[in-house]
């Protein structure tokens, strides 16, 4: 065996050769098993972000929903404060029912203008109240006597094909001439 000496330089070179090519060949799946599991890994970080965002925006369209319908009982109520005619039928509806419980005039009212939603209100005279403070007949205008009609409204407002519905229940004291009780 003959020795040959070579610069340093040299001598790193024809070492690192081989060594750079055992560990070449060896590592060239390894980096393709890695890289699918990263990709697997970010895609299924991506699927649930989606899946996230479907939920947030059904639960926004849910309160959007529950919003309207509670505004569209109030309006129905407010429909039904505001017409002396309803309030008139059930305070006459009172004196000939056979219902003590609720006896009630069922009115429908306006609907939305493109038809998704749907309301109804029902009122009922629940009697005569005296303010508060005073006595049955002290509050005097001139020779008549008035009283505080009591009612009160149910509200009833839903979306239509969608299974979504809201009922509200107001009082309402309307201020009128005690001679009719």
């Amino acid at each position: 065996m003959t020795l040959i000496l070579k610069p340093h330089s040299q001598l790193m070179l024809s070492e690192k050769k081989p060594v750079n090519m055992i560990s070449k060949n060896s590592q060239s799946g390894a980096v393709l098993i890695i890289s699918m599991i990263m990709l697997l890994i970010i895609t299924s970080i991506g699927l649930s972000s989606v899946g996230s965002t479907n939920l947030e925006v059904q639960m926004a369209a849910n309160a959007q929903f529950k919003n309207v319908i509670f505004q569209e009982s109030e309006h129905a109520i407010e429909d039904t404060v505001t017409d002396m005619a309803i309030l008139g039928s059930a305070y006459s509806a009172s004196l000939t029912s056979d219902d003590p419980d609720w006896p009630s005039e069922a009115v429908t009212t306006a609907s939305s203008s493109n038809g998704n939603l749907s309301s109804e209100s029902e009122v009922q005279f629940a009697g005569f109240s005296v303010p508060k403070g005073e006595s049955a007949g002290s509050i005097r205008i001139g020779a008549s006597g008035y009283s505080l009609y009591n009612f009160k409204i149910r509200g009833t407002a839903a979306i239509v094909n969608s299974g979504a519905s809201n009922t509200n229940v107001r009082g309402a004291y309307i201020f009128g001439a005690s001679s009719l009780n």
